[in-house]
Parts: C-alpha cells; structure tokens; sequence
C-alpha cells in the first residue's frame, strides 16, 4: 500500500506487474496512477518520456488496431501534456491520444501542425489519420507544403494518408513516389525517405499494381 510515486520503482517491473493476471485491479490502479504522476511531475523529461511510453504500452500499445478507450484519468493527461509539453514528450502524447481514432481531437492535430518539431508533427499526422475526421484529408494535403528538411512535412503528409485511407491520397503518393529530384534523405527507411513513405502508402491504399502501370521504368533505377 505504500505510495509508488515517491521511489525509485523499475518502470520496466512495474509494467510486468501491471500486465500480470495475478495483479489485483487495486495494484493495477496503483501502477497506473504513480506513471501517471510521474508523468506530469517536474522529472527529467526523458524519465517522463520513457513513463509515458510504458504507460501506454499497458493502456494503448502501438500494435492496437481498434479504437482505444481511455479512461477520464489518462485523458486528462494527456491533454494536459499536449498544452504544456514540447519535443518528444508531447509527440509521445499526440500518438497516445491517436490510439482512441477519436475524430472530435482533430483540432488539436492540426494545431499541432504548426509545431516546430517534425517529430511532433509526424506524430499528429499520424492521429489525424487514424481519426478519420472529415477535416484531415485537406488538412493532410495541405501540410506537405510546410517547409521541412529534406522534406519531412511531406513524409508527414504521405503517414498520415496511409492512415486516413481515402483513395485521393493516391496522387499525392504517386507523385511523391516519381520525385527524384526533390532533397530528401536516401535511407531505405520510410521516416526519412519520402519515395520509401510514398511507396507504403500506395500499398497501404490498395493500389500498387496501379504504379506499375503508371511509373516509368526509369524511375527504378
């Protein structure tokens, strides 16, 4: 019964406590309620990073296909990382909150469009896909034009229509897909190269045999 949120409990033990069926749900809420504490506490962002990711591994684990429930706690959280953080804590919140693919958060992923971390961005991209909202499609569109390094508003751009799913993200992929010349990171990686991103979106949307058709033989080479 002692207060979890004050000692230096290994996060990675109190996970495996957690996803225990032994645990009682009294314990589990215990777990649930320290990471959280932790979470918003004045900590090391890092330590708070790494809590925010285990948290959401027990509630919302990144693997998940169906829209997450969260419960009014974590919510509460959550939203109040995404006022108050920056950098990696609040892209770990976004992508957290994405998991409900709740379309009434919309809004808040298209502000965070206007970040200036791409990691932020990506991940509210990414939210904004998985919530299918009537909003995201233009809004989506729109964010490849952002300026970027190498492009990265871009990969954003072609994530977040590979979740969304709507056909009309084909020409934007496709065109991305037929750029050669524009800067971008040669990585075979699909968080760096925007082609890469552009080719996994054309699958994800069902329509690769339609490249083939469509692509120059040069552009394999």
């Amino acid at each position: 019964d002692k207060d979890i949120t004050g000692r230096q409990w290994d996060m990675t033990q109190l996970v495996s406590l957690a996803k225990n069926e032994k645990t009682s749900d009294k314990d589990k809420s215990k777990i649930y309620g320290g990471l959280r504490n932790l979470i918003l506490g004045n900590s090391y962002w890092r330590l708070r990073f790494n809590a925010l990711a285990q948290l959401q591994s027990l509630i919302a684990p990144v693997s998940e296909t169906k829209p997450v429930t969260l419960d009014n706690e974590t919510k509460e959280m959550l939203l109040t990382l995404i006022d108050n953080d920056r950098s990696w804590v609040l892209a770990n919140a976004i992508r957290f909150l994405g998991m409900t693919k709740d379309p009434k958060y919309a809004d808040i992923y298209i502000n965070a469009f206007s970040d200036s971390s791409d990691r932020v961005v990506n991940s509210a991209a990414v939210a904004l896909g998985k919530s299918k909202s009537p909003k995201a499609f233009d809004a989506l569109v729109k964010l490849k034009d952002k300026p970027s390094w190498k492009n990265q508003s871009l990969i954003s751009t072609l994530n977040g229509l590979k979740e969304l799913g709507d056909p009309g993200g084909y020409d934007v992929s496709f065109n991305a897909l037929s750029d050669l010349h524009s800067p971008r990171w040669t990585l075979a990686v699909s968080v760096w190269d925007f082609r890469i991103a552009a080719a996994e979106t054309i699958v994800a949307l069902g329509k690769a045999d339609a490249v083939v058709i469509d692509l120059p033989v040069a552009h394999y080479w």
